[in-house]
């Protein structure tokens, strides 16, 4: 930790030493890599969550991590760019799918599966400017129950093609 912080405040006075040498008028907060990035807030809520994800898209279903803005570049962690997806919204509750659209994209229902099977939301990354993720948050512990809406036919195919669609 010690060590951690000490790069962040040469990081900051560095960046700060600059901004002033440019005629900026204010450095950057050196604690703003420490600030708190609350994810899903459900202050106020009664009951269980209940999303309906229209576009269920994998980054739309895991979250993601925003890469740097135009002209930007990141040198380290913003937790302020990790995004939250339905699963996350939706834990401890529903997150309600139509098995149409699920289909419709031909990664989202793989990756529906694996957070299912491993009840773990893994965030997709997005791009730094070398093509990198920025960082890799943690994959979040999950505990809901996916209602997918669609017609017998489409829950046949599902049923046929993956044994363990009954069990997830």
């Amino acid at each position: 930790v010690r060590e951690f912080l000490l790069r962040i405040f040469s990081e900051q006075f560095a960046a700060g030493e600059m901004a002033l040498q440019e005629g900026q008028p204010e450095a950057p907060d050196p604690l703003a890599g420490l600030a708190v990035h609350l994810l899903v807030d459900r202050t106020g809520q009664v009951g269980r969550p209940v999303v309906e994800e229209n576009n269920p898209t994998p980054p739309k279903l895991t979250g993601f991590v925003e890469g740097p803005r135009h002209g930007e570049s990141l040198n380290r962690p913003d937790l302020s760019r990790i995004r939250a997806g339905s699963l996350h919204l939706a834990d401890g509750g529903f997150l309600i799918v139509s098995a149409q659209e699920l289909l419709g994209d031909e990664t989202s229902w793989p990756v529906l599966r694996r957070a299912l099977r491993s009840e773990r939301a893994e965030f997709l990354g997005g791009e730094g400017a070398d093509g990198v993720p920025p960082f890799s948050p943690e994959p979040a512990d999950l505990k809901l129950t996916v209602v997918m809406i669609g017609s017998p036919a489409l829950r046949e195919a599902f049923v046929h093609s993956d044994e363990e669609f009954h069990r997830l």
